[in-house]
């Protein structure tokens, strides 16, 4: 069947060319060129009615396969993008204390405490009160800075604590002249930004009662 149509196809384009060439030479030669026009008409449908048999006939999978640029222009749009869009960025990270603290974001410590002034290893918040070292922007590390002059009681700072915080062990380090009172604690939610520690962390409250200030430090660990 594909034999025949492909001869039928052949000979309508052989017989399509001889017509207009016998309608161009007709047209030279000043003669009737009717019966050149009513073959080249002839060959057409022919030609066009062997097209329409030939793609009715043929299985698809016999068909020549689309190249892939034109599988990618013929691709409908799902609205789910290409495979080479950009992931969406991570979730914001929880905060891990009830206002800004250990574990914190430097975001999170600038919308509390306002903007910080960076000392190249972290910031300085609200005129050096409160010292931030951070990794990876992270606070790390935290010192705050009181007007007290006097033992304080952790509650006072607790804002720079993780919330969900357990103190396992606290004692008065003897070892300086002035009073120096060391406390470890644990939290869970501080494992998850830092899993090295375990969780751990240090507050170390120094009171320097001739100057008017105590000075808490907070760090991460539980090596003082």
């Amino acid at each position: 069947m594909n034999a025949f149509l492909g001869f039928a196809m052949l000979a309508s384009i052989i017989a399509g060319a001889a017509s207009v060439a016998g309608i161009i030479f007709a047209l030279v030669k000043h003669r009737p060129k009717n019966k050149w026009a009513v073959c080249m008409i002839c060959s057409v449908i022919v030609f066009a009615a062997s097209l329409c048999t030939y793609e009715v006939s043929t299985p698809k999978e016999n068909r020549p396969a689309p190249s892939a640029a034109t599988v990618q222009q013929e691709a409908p749009d799902n609205g789910e993008g290409s495979s080479t869009q950009e992931e969406p960025s991570p979730a914001k990270q929880q905060p891990i204390c009830p206002v800004a603290g250990i574990g914190d974001t430097a975001d999170l410590f600038s919308d509390k405490y306002g903007e910080g002034k960076d000392n190249g290893i972290g910031h300085r918040y609200q005129n050096d009160k409160i010292l931030v070292m951070e990794v990876n922007g992270l606070a790390r590390n935290v010192t705050v800075n009181e007007k007290s002059g006097k033992k304080m009681e952790l509650d006072s700072i607790s804002g720079f604590l993780p919330s969900d915080m357990k103190i396992v062990k606290e004692y008065r380090d003897e070892s300086e002249t002035y009073p120096k009172f060391i406390y470890i604690g644990e939290s869970a939610a501080l494992q998850k930004v830092f899993p090295d520690d375990k969780g751990k962390f240090v507050v170390i409250q120094k009171v320097f009662a001739n100057e008017g200030k105590t000075v808490f430090i907070i760090g991460t660990g539980e090596n003082p």
